[in-house]
């Protein structure tokens, strides 16, 4: 192909042979790629992506020339009276009759294109795409090509290689899937347009390699599964969160509800190890159920994650206790209620008649959700005369069972 280009340069070719060879989109097609490598050209937009190794990422491409802009993609999604279309753009009707060229390049210096887009004979969505990397010619479905907001799955359903430009998007992104090593470097995107000066856009895509494992450790280093706990509400709580090998090695931060946490990791080169411990403190009932997520991270693109949700045993949080009969009378039966709610699980309620507990006298329990209930029927004597009840509520999972919560009644007897 060299050898006959020199040849049109340095052979003297009569105008109609000239208007031959420049009527010849063939021809036409491989002067633009062979002269594109000595071309001046400078980018309008300069972007660096991270990227991770065997993920798929997108390199973007903006479409839009002076005369295409998004605020006219924004007037045509609207009816002439405002009202919005019930159907999606065709990439035709964002981007009009445009462009004629797409070009991307792999590397700043190269002149021939790893994937194109030509629509100079055709419409921008009828136009071939072609993937040089893959060697393959790219047919879309009319479904997949005609409207805009496909995602990249659906536009790789029927493309075999890695490479894919997808013009159902905005901005459009040539798509890599399944990142390579190698696939790290310069990208420039190409685009001329009929009416409008050519633009060029560059991309460096950096391919991270994630860390080969993250867990995470509690304060005696044991590591931990998914749920941990059930934890006692106000126990101490620290994590660990550690990441062994990467390349680069990567930033380790801690979110809870996806906000950024804790920041503050440490680094060991040597060992390829990266740690950061995140202090909860006492925990409160907020922090029942709460996931907190550790990502390892390169420039806010994550490698890899885990993450722990906190299972915590609740105190009670109320106690009532309800005499029945207003009047209480020596050698008759007597009736108390008592109920508890907050407590998870659901709290014990114990009798006591001046701090004795009452125990297999009329006393039934049950409990639904937080909330428990029990009942006393009891005889009373002359001797029970300002004597205090207590019906006392506490959590029977907790370690300390000095936390609970107790109300009492003066029992006021009326002897026989």
């Amino acid at each position: 192909m060299e050898h006959s280009i020199n040849n049109l340069k340095k052979r003297p070719i009569g105008r109609f042979k000239v208007a031959m060879y420049l009527h010849s989109p063939i021809i036409l097609f491989f002067i633009i790629l062979v002269f594109t490598s000595s071309t001046v050209f400078a980018e309008d937009v300069v972007l660096t992506l991270n990227g991770v190794l065997g993920q798929s990422i997108g390199l973007p491409c903006n479409l839009e020339s002076r005369y295409t802009s998004s605020s006219s993609v924004k007037l045509l999604s609207e009816n002439e009276d405002g009202s919005q279309l019930n159907r999606p753009l065709s990439i035709d009707e964002v981007y009009g009759n445009e462009v004629s060229l797409i070009l991307w390049y792999r590397h700043r210096s190269s002149g021939v294109p790893i994937y194109s887009i030509d629509s100079r004979q055709q419409t921008l969505n009828d136009a071939q795409h072609q993937s040089y990397v893959d060697q393959e010619k790219i047919e879309f479905s009319a479904y997949q090509k005609l409207f805009m907001n496909r995602t990249v799955n659906e536009i790789f359903q029927n493309v075999k290689g890695r490479f894919v430009f997808n013009l159902a998007e905005q901005p459009p992104k040539l798509w890599i899937r399944k990142l390579e090593l190698n696939d790290e470097g310069e990208y420039r995107c190409r685009v001329d347009y009929r009416g409008d000066r050519t633009q060029n856009f560059l991309v460096h895509l950096r391919v991270a390699v994630p860390p080969t494992s993250i867990y995470v450790l509690n304060d005696v280093k044991k590591e931990l599964d998914r749920r941990i706990g059930p934890f006692d509400e106000q126990e101490y709580v620290a994590l660990t969160c550690v990441s062994i090998g990467g390349k680069p090695l990567p930033s380790l931060h801690w979110y809870s509800r996806d906000n950024l946490t804790d920041t503050s990791y440490i680094v060991n080169v040597l060992e390829g190890r990266v740690e950061n411990e995140l202090i909860i403190g006492r925990l409160e009932r907020k922090h029942l159920d709460r996931k907190y997520e550790c990502r390892a991270e390169i420039n806010q693109t994550v490698l890899i994650s885990t993450s722990v949700t906190i299972d915590i045993n609740l105190k009670p949080l109320t106690v009532n206790l309800t005499q029945i009969d207003k009047k209480l009378s020596a050698g008759h039966k007597a009736e108390f209620e008592c109920s508890s709610s907050g407590s998870r699980p659901a709290a014990d309620l114990v009798f006591f008649k001046d701090g004795k507990p009452i125990r297999n006298n009329g006393h039934m329990a049950e409990s639904k959700g937080n909330v428990s209930y029990a009942k006393l029927v009891t005889i009373l004597n002359n001797a029970d005369d300002k004597k205090t009840l207590t019906c006392r509520a506490f959590n029977p999972k907790f370690s300390k069972q000095n936390d609970y919560l107790e109300q009492s009644v003066l029992l006021d007897v009326q002897c026989k």
